[in-house]
C-alpha cells in the first residue's frame, strides 16, 4: 500500500512538473516563447503600411521585457521610423493612472469606495442629477453612475482652450439619465471627476499628483499626463515629430488635426514611450515575493485587481476600473483611442504576462485586439453541453446607453440604432459581425476579434445586451419618443 501511495505521489509530481514546464515555455495560446517574436512579426507585417502607419509592441513575462519591437513610420512623409523612443498617445489607458491614484488614497484611509462621492466634492458641485441615490467611487470605476455621453468639449485644437480640471468639469457637465448602478455607459466625465476628487483631497493638481506618486516612483521620465505636456516639455517636442494617421481603403493619410488637446485630461491625455508604460505594467504584476512600489502593501494592489463588477450572466466585467477580457486565461487592462492614435494595455496577473500595443493610427483594431488573442488564446467555455436560450428572442433593434440624450447631438443617438438579425440557430448579426452563442447568454464574434456580447434576460425577454464598455437597450416606441424629445 505504501509503495502504491509513493507511485501515485511521484506521478502527481511529474504531472505538476510537466504543467509547470509548459507554462514556462508556452504562451496561454500555445505558442512557444522561443517562437513568439517571429509569430508577432509575421502577424504585424500584414497590417503595417496598409491599415496602420506604425506601431510599438512590447511583451512582459515575469518582470522582464521579452520583446520590444518597433514597426513602420512615426512620420511617413519624412520617413521617420517608429523606435522604442517614439512617444505615442495612450488615450484611455490613461484612466488606469486615475484608478491607481484612487486606490493609493483608499490605502491611506482618505477615501472610501462605497461612500457617496458628494462627501468629497465641493457643495453643489454636481448640478444635473436626476436621482437622489448615492454615486460612489465604485460607480465611477464601473462607468455606471448614469451619465449621458457628450460628443463636444472633449478634444480641442488649441492648447489655449484648456482650462484647469475643475473648470473643465463644469463646462462639460452631462445630465444623469440612468439610476446609479443600473446601466453601464462608458464615461470620460466620470473618470475625470474621480481624478478631481484625488485633486481635491490631496490639494495637488492631478498631473502633479501622478508625477509625484506614480511617474517619479517608477522612474517614468519619458511620459507626460498634463494636457499640454507642461509637466514634461521634452515630451511635447518629441510629440511634434510624430504624425497621427487615418486609414481608408488601404490608403493612409495624415490626420487633419496635427495635435489635439484633451480638456478632461485624466481620461486620456498621457503621452510617452512604450518602455515607460511597461514600467507601469510591471508595477501592477510584481513577481512573487516582491511588493509593488505603487502601494504600501500588495493587499491594496490585489484589491484593485479583483473583480468588482459582473455582467448579469455572471461573467466578470470590471476590476476597480480595469476591464476584464475573455481569453483562454483571465486578463485585465484598458484600450485607448484619441483623434489619431490607438493603444491596448493587457496583462494576466496569474501568468505574470502582459502586452502593450501602441500605434499612431486612428481606430486601429487589427493589432490592438488581434495581438492579445495571439498571446492569450481565445476563450472557450468549460462546459460546451449547456442548454442555450433560443436566439430568436434576441432579434430586434437596440441603442447604446453611451450616447447624448440632451442638446442637438441627441439626434445622432436617436438615429444610431443597431439591428440584430438572426441568421441561423444560435447565430446572429450585429454591427456587421456574426456572433455565435458559446455559453448561455454569451456570444462570441466569429471574425477573430474575440469580441463578446452578454445578454440579460427578464422572463425570457431581452432586457439589455452588454458589450465590454456599454450596455445596449431594446428600442421601444416609448424610448423612441423619449430620445427625440
Amino acid at each position: 500500500m505504501r509503495k502504491l501511495t509513493l507511485i501515485v505521489l511521484v506521478l502527481l509530481f511529474c504531472c505538476a512538473s510537466v504543467v509547470s514546464a509548459n507554462e514556462d515555455v508556452l504562451t496561454p495560446s500555445g505558442i512557444p516563447y522561443s517562437e513568439l517574436k517571429d509569430r508577432v512579426d509575421e502577424y504585424v507585417s500584414e497590417y503595417i503600411g496598409t491599415s496602420s502607419a506604425g506601431a510599438n509592441v512590447l511583451i512582459i513575462k515575469d518582470d522582464e521585457i521579452i520583446m520590444n519591437t518597433s514597426y513602420g513610420f512615426a512620420n511617413i512623409e519624412n520617413q521617420i521610423k517608429v523606435t522604442p523612443n517614439t512617444v505615442l498617445e495612450w488615450g484611455s489607458v490613461t484612466k488606469l493612472l486615475v484608478w491607481t491614484s484612487v486606490m493609493q488614497l483608499v490605502e491611506q484611509g482618505k477615501l472610501e469606495l462605497n461612500e457617496d462621492i458628494r462627501t468629497y466634492l465641493p457643495e453643489g458641485f454636481l448640478t444635473k442629477l436626476q436621482y437622489n441615490a448615492p454615486i460612489t467611487m465604485l460607480n465611477l470605476m464601473h462607468h455606471n453612475a448614469g451619465w449621458e455621453d457628450r460628443f463636444i468639449d472633449l478634444f480641442y485644437k488649441s492648447a489655449d482652450e484648456i482650462k484647469p480640471l475643475e473648470e473643465m468639469l463644469h463646462i462639460v457637465t452631462p445630465y444623469q439619465i440612468h439610476e446609479p448602478g443600473t446601466i453601464v455607459a462608458y464615461s470620460n466625465y466620470g473618470v475625470a471627476l474621480a481624478a478631481f476628487i484625488v485633486e481635491h483631497l490631496t490639494g495637488q493638481p492631478f498631473y502633479e499628483y501622478v508625477n509625484e506618486h506614480i511617474f517619479s516612483i517608477l522612474n517614468m521620465k519619458d511620459t507626460s499626463i498634463h494636457p499640454t505636456q507642461q509637466d514634461n516639455l521634452n515630451i511635447a517636442t518629441k510629440r511634434d515629430a510624430v504624425f497621427g494617421y487615418h486609414g481608408s481603403e488601404g490608403e493612409l493619410s495624415i490626420s487633419k488635426n496635427e495635435r489635439i488637446y484633451i480638456g478632461m485630461y485624466p481620461a486620456g491625455s498621457a503621452i510617452g514611450t512604450i518602455e515607460d508604460l511597461a514600467k507601469f505594467m510591471t508595477a501592477l504584476i510584481p513577481i512573487d515575493g516582491e511588493n509593488s512600489p505603487l502601494f504600501q502593501n500588495n493587499r491594496t494592489l490585489e484589491e484593485m485587481l479583483t473583480t468588482s463588477d459582473f455582467y448579469d450572466n455572471g461573467f466578470p466585467r470590471n476590476a476597480h476600473g480595469f476591464w476584464e477580457g475573455l481569453y483562454a486565461v483571465d486578463v485585465l487592462g484598458h484600450a485607448g483611442n484619441t483623434d489619431s492614435f490607438s493603444s491596448n494595455f493587457i496583462f494576466s496577473k496569474d501568468n505574470k504576462l502582459g502586452v502593450i500595443i501602441m500605434t499612431n493610427q486612428k481606430n486601429e483594431v487589427a493589432l490592438s485586439y488581434g495581438l492579445p488573442t495571439l498571446l492569450y488564446g481565445e476563450y472557450s467555455p468549460a462546459n460546451e453541453n449547456q442548454s442555450m436560450p433560443h436566439v430568436q428572442k434576441h432579434e430586434g433593434s437596440y441603442y447604446f446607453a453611451r450616447q447624448p440624450y440632451k442638446g442637438f447631438s441627441k439626434l445622432y443617438g436617436a438615429l444610431n440604432i443597431t439591428n440584430i438579425e438572426i441568421t441561423e440557430p444560435n447565430r446572429m448579426n450585429a454591427f456587421g459581425v456574426t456572433y455565435e452563442q458559446i455559453a448561455p447568454s454569451l456570444y462570441q464574434s466569429t471574425d477573430g476579434s474575440n469580441d463578446h456580447l452578454h445578454m440579460t434576460l427578464n422572463n425570457g425577454q431581452i432586457e439589455k445586451i452588454s458589450t465590454l464598455t456599454s450596455d445596449m437597450i431594446p428600442v421601444s416606441q416609448s424610448s423612441k419618443i423619449f430620445k427625440l424629445l
